[in-house]
């Protein structure tokens, strides 16, 4: 759930994630992304297949 997703990040002050290229993808898409507070996160890791192309 991306919406989920941003409002632990943005509460819990999240600094490291792991997920899925689908999972950030939808992240990435979702209408939040341009003013989620995102600051906190200083490593994002990926793993289970391509990591899709940016937006």
């Amino acid at each position: 759930d991306p919406d989920a997703t941003f409002d632990l990040i943005e509460q819990h002050r999240i600094t490291f994630m792991f997920g899925v290229p689908t999972m950030f993808d939808q992240v990435a898409r979702h209408p939040r992304w341009p003013d989620a507070d995102l600051s906190s996160l200083r490593i994002l890791t990926c793993g289970g297949s391509p990591v899709p192309t940016p937006l």
